[in-house]
Order: C-alpha cells, then sequence, then structure tokens
C-alpha cells in the first residue's frame, strides 16, 4: 500500500498528509505552520504519528513488527558474533598460558 496522500496525527504538529515515503523516512505537510517535517518511518508511528485511515495503519503495524523482528535477527546475531570472539580469546588465553609454562617448565 502507498502511504502517500494519507492523512495522519502528530502530537504536537496536528493534520498533516504524507507527501512521500523514501529511504525510511516519511515526508509530512502539516496544515498548521509548521509546514513539511521528515520523520523515520515506521518508528515514527510508536508514538508520535497516527494515521487517520485505518487500511494504512494495518499496513504500518505489519512495517513496525517487520522491522522490530529484523531488529531482534540483527540483535541475534551480535551476541553470537560476542561470544564467538569471547571463546576465541579464551582459547588463545589458554593455548598462551600453556606455551608459557612449557617454557617456565623448560628452564628449570
Amino acid at each position: 500500500m502507498d502511504l502517500c496522500g494519507v492523512k495522519v496525527k502528530h502530537a504536537c504538529f496536528g493534520q498533516g498528509t504524507i507527501a512521500s515515503l523514501e529511504n525510511g523516512r516519511v515526508r509530512v505537510l502539516f496544515d498548521t505552520a509548521c509546514g513539511e517535517k521528515l520523520f523515520v518511518y515506521p518508528d515514527v508511528f510508536k508514538g508520535f504519528l497516527t494515521a487517520l485511515d485505518e487500511g494504512a495503519n494495518a499496513q504500518i503495524i505489519q512495517d513496525l513488527a517487520a522491522k522490530n523482528e529484523a531488529e531482534k535477527r540483527s540483535a541475534a546475531q551480535r551476541m553470537e558474533r560476542m561470544q564467538a570472539f569471547r571463546e576465541q580469546v579464551a582459547a588463545e588465553k589458554t593455548a598462551s598460558r600453556s606455551v608459557r609454562s612449557k617454557l617456565t617448565a623448560a628452564k628449570k
């Protein structure tokens, strides 16, 4: 669904219309004197902006859920990489201690 032309309401700026949605940004033209504003999509719909069209709301909820899922996957991948790095460092420390103890024993 194309969100261009959808009426929205902002907590501070009042009512406006979505002018464009591209590169993760939504451009809204407000009816009040504040004019045009640019927001991060779909994050702005978590509490500041509300679509006045139910069909648009359904699409926005899906987009929020998809972004949330992607962020969870990304966080899980980061945690896996960190754990692998920790295990690698621990293995290198153990190998280093082993070599050091062998060298010390050989000197005696």
